[in-house]
């Protein structure tokens, strides 16, 4: 009887993984990828959760201070699309020396694989900032109008 548990929880785990599919993180088989930190650790975008907390915080801002958060939130994000753009840069140019080492037997497959993924993970990154720097705007808008 619990033999045939067994085999039927087993079943169930391989067909829901099965159907289910690869995970959202994890990259496809022909992708080569650099080892870069998680973008959460780069530093513009801890300061831009920073700053983020700090408006959180607030309740009241004058006319001056307004402008200064603006200013601010304009340098912060200024600061995380040239990461963003920076870790492109790695991506690419770590491909581009992965692909001449490499023979010529699979290094289409591999290349158009790696970019695709790489456009998925800009994506990924781009609307993560976005998200924090909407989330800024509207603290901004908050301070401003109480």
């Amino acid at each position: 009887m619990r033999a045939r548990l067994a085999i039927i929880v087993l079943g169930a785990a391989l067909a829901s993984s099965l159907i289910a599919g690869p995970s959202a993180g994890a990259a496809p088989a022909n992708v080569v990828q650099p080892h870069l930190p998680r973008l959460g650790k780069e530093p513009a975008v801890v300061h831009l959760r920073h700053f983020l907390r700090s408006l959180r915080h607030k309740t009241h801002v004058s006319r001056r201070r307004h402008h200064a958060l603006v200013v601010r939130k304009r340098h912060l994000g200024s600061a995380a699309r040239d990461t963003l753009e920076a870790r492109d840069r790695a991506r690419r140019s770590f491909l581009k020396s992965y692909l001449a080492k490499r023979g010529r037997r699979h290094r289409a497959r591999i290349q158009k694989a790696s970019v695709d993924y790489y456009a998925y993970l800009r994506n990924l990154e781009s609307h993560q900032a976005r998200k924090i720097l909407a989330a800024i705007s509207d603290q901004i808008d908050r301070l401003a109008y109480s």
